[in-house]
């Protein structure tokens, strides 16, 4: 309860944006011992009765309703055919949390390690990892091989392995088979980026393999598969939507004249500046097929198994930008990602996207299922260069924009925050979500999001005991 006095309203602290960081932080800093009064601002609706966003399920439905998103998109994108694509946004409480896939990996140790090594201490993997557990509530299966070291016991947000559908394994299968080394918990692995990613779809001789095609059936299945959730929390809507992740560096298999290029400019064995445990690819697949009607607007029909293998980049070269649009606070901004730009880039996912093509076309578990391309009409390329030009045609959004207000030591004039998040120059205000961060963890922000908005109350908290200015 706020303090009042003249009819006046007294916060203890005023947060805005009701987003994963946002919201992590203002429960934290309202159950302190101190129980301050925290007044937390959000733009858009509350997620109660949002049902797609609690149905792992209902992501697809999310984006077509478009209720709950920002609705942003960027300019178009020289480097993408000059398609104009999503810049997906939350505008909701809970923010992206409330209409992601439910990802949730933190991504490599380097990650972190590297973003300490930019001049951000506190910030390194040791660093962090008490924040990533203090969200988390973990409960282990019997059939998941986990580290419990690296898992969270008591905090708000639980987690929990999920079985494989069959297409997965056999997906797993082909990954091991061609040299992946397997570790069952992800979690141990621990200027404006984002990452471009590739659908890639696939036909299958046997439909039964994918989990779920219910998105493609008629309405009155659609109907049913809500309505048992809605009764017993059980059925196709519970389904976790994508299957096995595998993250790779692909500096041993590239061979590519811009790659051997950048290496000589710079005088490095990685132009991309990834540290030598960092990836440079990520791939996961999805249980049934998940692409945006813009790339593929053909769906299966009944009878049909395809599903999606999902190729991103990890450490892109490449910066965009935010500017204002008008003088007017309502008006979108206008939103540039840059994708592209920088032919590192097209060469890295190029060879990545083929090295996924392979996985699945040699690999033991793969090979003998696969009819070929989705759509039917389509083939895939040969050759290094024929995957650039399917890069620029076909590549979308991961939805994991970060970077815009940048942590940094301060002699580096790109610098927003420093390492307690603090705006330069600005008493009284810190910024605490994945913009903070220089450069974007391998895979998926949304646990570094909790972590961000844990490690913050953490400081904040630290800093009023102390008697420190905010």
């Amino acid at each position: 309860m706020a303090n009042t006095k003249d009819d006046i309203v007294i916060y203890d602290y005023i947060i805005i944006g009701g987003g994963t960081s946002g919201a992590v932080a203002a429960r934290r800093l309202a159950e302190g011992k101190d129980h301050y009064n925290v007044c937390l601002i959000e733009a858009g609706r509350s997620h109660e009765g949002i049902d797609n966003s609690r149905m792992p399920g209902g992501l697809p439905a999310l984006f077509q309703e478009n209720l709950v998103d920002w609705g942003y998109e960027m300019v178009p994108q020289k480097g993408c055919s000059n398609r104009i694509l999503a810049a997906s946004r939350g505008r909701v409480l809970g923010g992206c949390s409330a209409i992601n896939g439910t990802v949730f990996t933190r991504g490599a140790k380097a990650d972190y390690d590297r973003i300490a090594g930019m001049g951000n201490p506190g910030w390194s993997w040791n660093d962090m990892l008490p924040y990533f557990k203090a969200s988390e509530t973990f409960h282990p299966v019997e059939w998941h091989q986990a580290d419990l070291s690296a898992h969270g016991t008591d905090g708000p947000l639980h987690t929990e392995p999920q079985p494989l559908a069959p297409i997965s394994e056999k997906v797993l299968e082909s990954f091991i088979d061609q040299g992946f080394e397997y570790k069952p918990d992800m979690f141990i692995q621990g200027e404006y980026e984002d990452h471009p990613i590739v659908y890639t779809s696939y036909q299958l001789k046997d439909p039964n393999l994918t989990l779920d095609r219910f998105f493609y059936h008629s309405p009155d299945t659609l109907a049913l598969s809500i309505k048992e959730w809605h009764d017993t929390k059980t059925g196709p809507m519970t389904k976790f939507i994508f299957g096995c992740f595998a993250l790779k560096r692909i500096d041993k298999t590239i061979q590519d004249p811009i790659w051997e290029a950048a290496k000589s400019e710079q005088q490095c064995d990685d132009p991309t500046g990834q540290l030598p445990n960092q990836p440079h690819i990520e791939f996961f697949n999805t249980e049934l097929y998940i692409v945006p009607p813009d790339l593929h607007p053909q769906s299966p029909s009944n009878g049909e198994g395809v599903f999606t293998l999902i190729t991103l980049l990890c450490g892109p070269q490449a910066r965009g930008t935010v500017r204002l649009s008008s003088s007017d606070p309502t008006s979108k901004p206008i939103i540039d990602h840059a994708y592209f730009d920088n032919d590192l880039d097209v060469a890295v996912l190029a060879e990545g996207c083929r090295l996924a093509h392979e996985v699945l076309m040699k690999g033991r578990g793969t090979k003998d299922i696969m009819i070929g391309a989705w759509p039917k009409t389509t083939s895939y390329p040969t050759d290094l260069n024929g995957w650039k030009e399917h890069v620029r045609a076909l590549s979308g959004t991961c939805c994991h924009a970060s970077g815009t207000c940048k942590m940094a030591p301060n002699n580096d004039p790109m610098g927003v925050v420093d390492n307690r998040l603090r705006v330069r120059n600005v008493e009284g205000l810190r910024v605490a979500d994945v913009s903070i961060l220089p450069i974007l963890n391998s895979g998926h922000p949304q646990a570094p999001a909790y972590a961000i908005g844990e490690k913050v109350a953490h400081m904040v908290l630290q800093d009023a005991e102390t008697g420190k200015s905010f």
